[in-house]
């Protein structure tokens, strides 16, 4: 969320900072989450369809009852996250991309009570095999950024 919407003061004590994801915040029970049909008055930036985040979105919406006002179907989620720094609207993101972007005070963040709001991810490598520094990189920072959790 733009952390210059107004609809922010209503959610002090939801708000979560950067720093909060980060630390771990957003995944502790003791935060509480706010229900969706409280943004249903905002504007939003959505992935498009072909998209998982597209389908998540949309069963979040579902769920909740709420038909979003949407600003913008976008292709990536990058483009989503940066718009959004901008103020041009709230979106949804992962904590991974919150993890490795810059850092910002554009942007104030929420906790979703609702089972399409999280996701497991796998990652699938061959035992025996050429891999790439890239590839190795890769696996590593994966890692390395959900051995806390």
């Amino acid at each position: 969320m733009p952390a210059a919407f107004p609809i922010n003061e209503r959610f002090p004590e939801h708000r979560l900072t950067r720093q909060d994801i980060l630390m771990g915040r957003h995944l502790e029970t003791s935060v509480p989450a706010v229900p969706l049909a409280a943004f249903a008055d905002t504007d939003f930036l959505l992935l498009g369809k072909g998209n998982d985040m597209y389908r998540r979105s949309r069963k979040l919406f579902q769920n909740n009852d709420v038909t979003p006002h949407v600003r913008l179907y976008l292709n990536q989620l990058m483009t989503a996250y940066h718009m959004a720094r901008q103020g041009l609207g709230a979106t949804f993101l992962t904590d991974t991309l919150v993890r490795l972007s810059a850092p910002n005070e554009a942007l104030l963040y929420y906790k979703l009570d609702d089972p399409n709001a999280q996701r497991q991810i796998f990652l699938a490598v061959q035992r025996k095999g050429y891999r790439t520094k890239a590839m190795q990189g890769f696996i590593a920072s994966s890692l390395a950024l959900y051995q806390d959790e």
